[in-house]
């Protein structure tokens, strides 16, 4: 199991769900387009798509010309039926890839944060059966509206749409569902400066918020990724016999067809 992971930003790497990716058996390929890293064209070549975090504006196309052919790589992909998940800043890009518009919230949103299940996760195949609230890991000031014929799956107070899909197995999550420990105090670090001047004590109050909240995002991201590695292995074993079942015993379903903070990383 091959999975291509686009990273933005060194300090914001798989963390989580390459250690998932790991459990399987498979690989995680890591390239960082800005540092010249081509990225592929199309999905020849792995069998999943994940792309994570970093600091940028998901509008930057100025700033960071790899944006454009990374958001027809979500579009190639999606079209072939290979699965994608975009973490923060990925799910802003693969929610502009299909049209929909990137705006800023009246605040950021930085910490574990509550977020509630739509009465849609109920029923989708990664989110069923976990609990209806779960309190995750947070860094941006941006979000996005959904794109056409996505089903909106979670939301937060001060951020409705925090995940969402399209198709049978393509996901955008704002929230980072990835971040390790070591991932989270790294962030910490790095903006001491933002955070002394925004928010003073928050060091100490994120050492506390990992205590209470870690096991639960641990858990939650464990059961998504393992879930979701379960779509990959199943598109890659319908890729090499067309009359395989999908991940959810029946026939495979077509892709598209539903199934019944400048500073952030």
């Amino acid at each position: 199991m091959d999975i291509l992971c686009i990273v933005h930003d060194p300090s914001a790497p798989a963390g989580l769900l390459a250690e998932a990716v790991a459990r399987r058996g498979g690989t995680c390929h890591e390239i960082m387009p800005e540092l010249g890293e081509p990225l592929p064209a199309g999905p020849e070549g792995f069998d999943g798509l994940v792309v994570l975090g970093g600091p940028m504006d998901a509008d930057d196309d100025a700033g960071y010309p790899h944006f454009r052919p990374l958001l027809a790589l979500m579009r190639a992909c999606h079209a072939a039926g290979t699965p994608i998940m975009g973490v923060c800043l990925g799910a802003q890009l693969l929610a502009r890839a299909f049209g929909a518009d990137i705006t800023r919230l009246r605040t950021p949103e930085i910490g574990f944060t509550e977020i509630t299940m739509t009465r849609a996760a109920a029923r989708d195949p990664l989110l069923k059966g976990l609990p209806r609230t779960v309190h995750l890991m947070q860094w941006h000031q941006d979000t996005f509206a959904l794109p056409a014929g996505a089903v909106r799956l979670m939301g937060s107070a001060l951020c409705p749409n925090q995940a969402f899909r399209l198709g049978e197995a393509t996901y955008g999550f704002q929230f980072h569902l990835e971040a390790t420990k070591s991932i989270v105090r790294t962030w910490v670090r790095l903006n001491a400066h933002f955070l002394a001047a925004h928010r003073p004590g928050f060091a100490a109050e994120m050492e506390a918020q990992l205590a209470r909240h870690w096991p639960g995002q641990a858990a939650f991201t464990a059961a998504v990724a393992d879930r979701w590695l379960d779509r990959v292995a199943a598109r890659r074993r319908r890729a090499a016999s067309p009359c395989a079942p999908s991940a959810d015993g029946g026939p495979g379903a077509p892709a598209g067809v539903e199934a019944p903070l400048s500073f952030s990383p």
